[in-house]
């Protein structure tokens, strides 16, 4: 499987950039609102960013990669404390911040590929459904015919 179909380059200039960047920027701000605010009810809405950034990805392994780069601004926040003072018992801050950034890139990994597979099954139930149009377009000719076929028998 191919990563890129035609090439990196190919790739650079056609992915969308602008939507990855809002996505990122989406997500960051609203886990980063949902914490602020005490807002809990709105953090799993933060995963719409990744999700999107899957969506919009050309394949799985694309949107595994793209989606936990696209998580790596929610770490960001985090190490400058907007999400909170980033502690764990027993362990020094940069052991916290390795966990913390590898924790993240897994989660954004994730999320990415479960965009991608929305992706995917909606590219499967379009063409079922022209699979289905065509097939019905064709009982339909035939049922023209046997009622044309019927009139001139008469």
């Amino acid at each position: 499987m191919k990563i890129f179909e035609n090439g990196f380059k190919s790739w650079l200039f056609s992915y969308n950039w602008m939507g990855f960047i809002v996505a990122a920027a989406l997500t960051t701000l609203i886990a980063t609102l949902s914490y602020q605010k005490s807002l809990d009810w709105l953090a799993p809405f933060s995963a719409i960013g990744l999700l999107y950034i899957g969506y919009i990805s050309k394949n799985k392994i694309l949107a595994i990669i793209m989606g936990a780069i696209g998580a790596l601004p929610l770490a960001f926040v985090s190490f400058y404390g907007a999400m909170g003072p980033i502690t764990i018992k027993g362990m020094s801050i940069p052991q916290t911040a390795t966990i913390l950034i590898i924790l993240v890139l897994i989660v954004g990994g994730v999320i990415g590929f479960v965009g991608a597979f929305f992706n995917s099954n909606r590219q499967k139930a379009i063409e079922q459904q022209k699979q289905d149009n065509q097939k019905k377009s064709n009982k339909e000719k035939k049922k023209e015919e046997r009622e044309t076929s019927k009139n001139i028998k008469k």
